[in-house]
This record gives C-alpha cells, sequence and structure tokens, in this order.
C-alpha cells in the first residue's frame, strides 16, 4: 500500500476579519483536490488544517499539484488575511507511521505564494523519500532481508567453477526481490554505507566459510567495494583483520574495482590497493570498457584479472564495432599479464567466440545466473552437469586471432562520422597505426617508442582540434565532454612517454600499441557515432 498526503494549513493572518468562517471557506477550497484522480479522503485536522490522504502506486504527476496549487491560488473564497500553506508527502506502508507523517507534513508547510513552490516541495518531497527509504533499508538489513547471491565463474576450458562474484539481493518476501538498481546508490554514500560495508565483511567471510565446509575446498569469490572505501585505509583494514579473524586464507578474496575508483584519486587508491596485495588478496578491475583507464594506471596498479563489460558481450554476434574492441581488450589484457572474465554471456556463440580470442573465465546466465549460496554449493558440487552447451564455431576466427602483433585496424563503413575532414583523419590515425605495427612485425629492434608516441599525439592533436571545431560550429551538444577526453587521452600520452623515457627496459611496443589501438576503437565506436547520429537529425530536431 503506497500513496501520498497533501496539507493544507490556511493559517490566519493578523488582518483577517474576526468573523470570517473558515469552515466555508475549506468546503470551497476541497473541490480543487478533485483534481487527484486517485483514491482519496479529505478530513479536517483543526480549525485551519485539511489533510487529503490518497492511495497511488505512483507519484503524483507533477502538473496535477500545479494545477491544484494554481487553484487555490486564485480562489475567490479564501479571505483576505488568510495565508495559505501546503505540504506534500509520498509514503509507503510500514516506512512511516502516521504521527511521523503529519510531523513532517507540518515541519515543510510552504506558504502557496512562494514564488519557486513546486521546484521546493520537489526539493522536500526528495530529502523526505530519501530519508523514508534509507529507514526501510536499514530496517531490512537488521531483518535479515538483505542477502549475498553468487554468480557462478567458469573456466572456459575445462568448464569447471573457479570462483563465483558475490551480488547483494534484497527480498523482503519469499519470491519478490527488489533489483538492486532501486537502492545499490545507497550502498555506496552515507553513514548507511559504512554500516553496510562491515556487515559485507562479516556476511563474506560466512559465505566463504559455509562454501569451504560444504565442499571441503576453498572457492574464491570477488566482492565489489564503493569508491568511497577506497579513499579509507581504516576500511582496508577491516577488511584484512575480518579475513584473519575468522582464518580465512586472503587469497580466497578478490576485491572488484572500477575503472572509475582508479581514476578518482590514483595515489591514495594505489597505496591502499598496494596494502591489500601485501595482505595477499586478489584484485579485479571490473566493467573495462565502460570508462576510460589509462594505460600507466592499469601498469602501475597492482592488479590480478580484468572483466570485460557485458554491454561489449551482449551483441557480439550482431556488431562488429563489439567484436573489434572486445578483441582489442583482450589483446590489451594479455600483454598486460592479466587474466580476462566475461560478464553477461547468456548465448553460446559468445562463449565460442571469447575462447577464441583467449578469455580464461565466463560469468553470465549461459553458464549460471545469480543463486543463493546453497544453491551455489550445489551448483558447484555438481558442476558437470551444468555446463553442457554446445560451442559453436567462430565465423570470424581468421579474423580474430589471438595474434595481437600481426592484427591490424581496418576501416569501417561503420566508423564514418558523414564529416569527409573527419573521416580522413580517422583514416590517417588508423594509417599510422597500422604502419607502426607492420615495423614492428618485421624488425622490433627499429621501433622507437617515444617517437611512435610522439608522431600519434602529433596527429590526434590536429584531428582533436578539428574535431572540436566541427562540433563547436554545428552545436553538437555532447562538445564540452568530448573535448574533456581529448584533452584526458593527451595527456596520458604525454605521461605515458615520461615513464618509458625514465623505465625503458620495462616496456614492451606491443603493450603501448594495443593500447592505442584499443584507444582509437573506443573514440570511433563510442564516441564519434554519437556525432554521426547528430549530423544526420534533422535541423528541427537538433536540440543544444
Amino acid at each position: 500500500l503506497a500513496g501520498g498526503c497533501i496539507l493544507l494549513d490556511l493559517e490566519p493572518g493578523p488582518s483577517m476579519a474576526a468573523d470570517v468562517d473558515l469552515t466555508a471557506c475549506i468546503r470551497s477550497i476541497a473541490r480543487h483536490f478533485k483534481l487527484i484522480e486517485e483514491q482519496s479522503v479529505l478530513c479536517r485536522l483543526a480549525n485551519s488544517e485539511v489533510l487529503c490522504i490518497y492511495s497511488s502506486t505512483e507519484p503524483l504527476p507533477a502538473d496535477t499539484l500545479s494545477s491544484m496549487i494554481d487553484a487555490i491560488r486564485t480562489d475567490s473564497s479564501v479571505p483576505d488575511g488568510v495565508k495559505p500553506h501546503i505540504a506534500h508527502l509520498d509514503w509507503k506502508a510500514g516506512t512511516i507511521s502516521v504521527n511521523g507523517i503529519l510531523d513532517r507534513l507540518k515541519a515543510e508547510l510552504t506558504p502557496i505564494d512562494e514564488p519557486h513552490l513546486l521546484a521546493h516541495l520537489d526539493a522536500q518531497q526528495h530529502a523526505t523519500s530519501h530519508a523514508s527509504f534509507l529507514l526501510r533499508l536499514n530496517q531490512a538489513l537488521e531483518a535479515g532481508e538483505l542477502d549475498f547471491f553468487i554468480q557462478p565463474q567458469i573456466c572456459s576450458e575445462g568448464r569447471q567453477v573457479i570462483g563465483g562474484e558475490l551480488l547483494i539481493r534484497w527480498i523482503p518476501s519469499p519470491g519478490e526481490i527488489i533489483p538492486p538498481a532501486h537502492f545499490i546508490e545507497f550502498l555506496e554514500q552515507g553513514e548507511f554505507a559504512d554500516k553496510f560495508f562491515h556487515w559485507s565483511l562479516v556476511r563474506t567471510a560466512q559465505v566463504l566459510k559455509s562454501v569451504r565446509d560444504e565442499l571441503d575446498m576453498w572457492i574464491p569469490l570477488s566482492l565489489n567495494l564503493a569508491t568511497t572505501h577506497f579513499h579509507d585505509r581504516q576500511m582496508m583494514t577491516a577488511l584484512a583483520d575480518t579475513m584473519r579473524e575468522n582464518n580465512i586464507p586472503s587469497e580466497i578474496l578478490e576485491v572488484e574495482i572500477t575503472e572509475r575508483i582508479l581514476a578518482d584519486d590514483p595515489e591514495a587508491v594505489l597505496e591502499n590497493l598496494e596494502h591489500l596485495r601485501e595482505q595477499g588478496f586478489k584484485i579485479a578491475i571490473d566493467d573495462f570498457g565502460t570508462g576510460y583507464s589509462s594505460l600507466s594506471y592499469l601498469r602501475r596498479f597492482p592488479l590480478d584479472r580484468l572483466k570485460i563489460d557485458r554491454v561489449f558481450v551482449s551483441n557480439l554476434e550482431e556488431n562488429e564495432e563489439d567484436r573489434l574492441i572486445v578483441t582489442s581488450i583482450a589483446s590489451l589484457a594479455h600483454i598486460l599479464g592479466l587474466e580476462i572474465v566475461a560478464e553477461g554471456i547468456e548465448e553460446p556463440f559468445q562463449a565460442s567466440f571469447l575462447k577464441n580470442i583467449g578469455c580464461e573465465y565466463f560469468q553470465g546466465y549461459l553458464t549460471g545466473k545469480p543463486m543463493p549460496v546453497d544453491a551455489f554449493i550445489e551448483f558447484a558440487r555438481h558442476n558437470p552437469e551444468h555446463s553442457e552447451w554446445l560451442e559453436e564455431p567462430s565465423k570470424f576466427r581468421s579474423e580474430h586471432s589471438l595474434e595481437s602483433k600481426a592484427r591490424k585496424v581496418k576501416w569501417k563503413k561503420s566508423f564514418s562520422t558523414d564529416v569527409v575532414s573527419v573521416d580522413n583523419e580517422h583514416r590517417a590515425l588508423i594509417d599510422a597505426l597500422n604502419t607502426f605495427s607492420d615495423l614492428y612485425m618485421k624488425d622490433p629492434e627499429s621501433i622507437d617508442i617515444t617517437e611512435t608516441l610522439d608522431v600519434i599525439a602529433l596527429e590526434a592533436i590536429k584531428h582533436f582540434d578539428h574535431e572540436e571545431d566541427v562540433m563547436f560550429n554545428i552545436g553538437y551538444p555532447r562538445y564540452e565532454m568530448h573535448r574533456e577526453k581529448h584533452k584526458w587521452l593527451i595527456a596520458d600520452i604525454a605521461k605515458r612517454k615520461l615513464e618509458i623515457s625514465e623505465h625503458k627496459q620495462g616496456t614492451s611496443f606491443d603493450e603501448v600499441l594495443q593500447y592505442l589501438k584499443y584507444w582509437l576503437l573506443r573514440h570511433l565506436v563510442s564516441e564519434d557515432t554519437h556525432l554521426h547520429r547528430f549530423i544526420n537529425k534533422p535541423s528541427s530536431e537538433r536540440r543544444t
């Protein structure tokens, strides 16, 4: 049961005549509440207060609330000297008491002639809803409604269970699951985030030990941690302490971080990750490809595995661009010595293709959906019975081989922005990378890495300047964001060049080349396709 309440207070001012009948005024104003189409009840709380309670599964439309407020503002029955105040609150059964609703409404009463009343009510509503939902989430944690499910991770060769990822689920009642997207933000910020973090450590230890006791062996599991936790050494220490106190080998727990975490505060994150590695924990970079990882970060950070995001896996068979990006990511991971986990695998073709390009581990509905801990234990115990999907011969085996040095970037029609000058510069960048690739294949000793980076950087800067002019002149709405990404890449190349000049012996040309190929494909496929779509819109549909 859910709905909302609207409290209207016809607050008498000092200039109101003594003989004014507020009852007649309230009767007149009450008709305006009929604009609320949901089931509603009106009641008078005090001499000057009227409360409307309605039930609805959806929030009250803003235009309905606006029309009602306008009608009350202009109602001629409101006597001189009366200053109407209004407050609005959504509610859900079980999240707040009746007295709590009334207390909040009265505390948030706002003059109806407030110039920005709707925005004010919306802000109050958001804050109230936020607090109410946070209270409910806290109650759910204490009641045991939050728990971890585990999604199996399968070896692409032997198809045995080699681990799993811990995924939070909210189960308010048997058979009912609230999707994580509805509450995940509350687990990553504020006071509840800290409480949840400490709960998750204890629960993770319990799960690891349960799996160990039932299967008579440790099975590694991975745990996602929020960005804020990597800025707090005490949190990292708590993680290590929890595993040690429960006699759990630290290498059994893998900590997953995102590309965003690497970029937020790299020095602080690096220090904390090195601390975890010293304790024996494994580190994986999650959702790779959805952000922009600096090659310097990928080399400096103590990473063990790279997880390819499902967004690049879901359309592998139909989308050539996704195949190119995934292959490029796999090449980069191998060069950096990182194991690869592909997420979101649902079809046999995806598994066959990813295995062909060297992906060691699979995670997805094809190999096992997220399941309760007990179900995961049974799944792992009888794993051979769950791994009988048929491999499909890859239609793209020759095109996407494991030989990363020989693979070239080929111009595709889908790369076109429909701006000839921009397309020509894209082709020039592709040609430059392919030329260096050919030279490296023929004579690796003839290649100077810093000179290569200089050539690519100059081509990129020239291209970026021109592309930004085109975007600015046509009123491209993503211009500023695109420009920032251009600046970021040039800065990253400069940083990488400096590191190479200081430590030449530890640098692989293939590593640099594959990173540049990966970046260029991301630039062409994920960024400039937006420009192509904008250019091909009718002028009347373009919005800045």
